[in-house]
């Protein structure tokens, strides 16, 4: 039984609380990722594409979801979806690639300041604590340069 297919069955309340969406949303998202996964195929033929996952579109999409939704480690997800901790990895940032597409979203490597007014950086120092009593057994004085 596929995760999606449990998560079908919880209330939709139930299910908005571990996904972030409700079932009407995540079944648009849903089509549209299929979709951009079939026009990716048509812009990029390959004649070897590897071996088919053993997790389904629908799964892919929900681990993505439950990633941003709570944040666990790879590992936890792995576990969750019956799959390895780097096949999870990989999943997750090629959904995330496809969902910028589909959403329509700047790159996930540029900042927005639309709407900015400030911005408050905290640049406080914290003074390091030094020995004052034998200092002499943690530093002697001299420059180390391994040269």
């Amino acid at each position: 039984m596929s995760k999606y297919s449990e998560f079908a069955k919880k209330s939709a309340r139930k299910y908005k609380r571990f996904v972030g969406i409700n079932k009407t949303a995540f079944e648009i998202l849903l089509v549209k990722l299929k979709g951009e996964i079939e026009q990716k195929k048509e812009r990029e033929p390959k004649s070897k594409r590897g071996r088919k996952a053993d997790i389904s579109v629908e799964d892919q999409l929900l681990l993505f979801l439950i990633y941003l939704r709570s944040y666990p480690t790879f590992i936890v997800l792995g576990e969750d979806f019956k799959i390895s901790e780097s096949y999870a990895n990989k999943i997750f940032h090629k959904i995330s690639k496809q969902m910028i597409i589909i959403l329509k979203l700047p790159s996930n490597n540029e900042l927005s300041f639309e709407g900015l007014k400030a911005v408050v950086v905290d640049a406080s120092e914290q003074p390091i604590e030094r020995p004052v009593k034998n200092q002499k057994d943690y530093y002697s004085g001299k420059k180390n340069d391994t040269r």
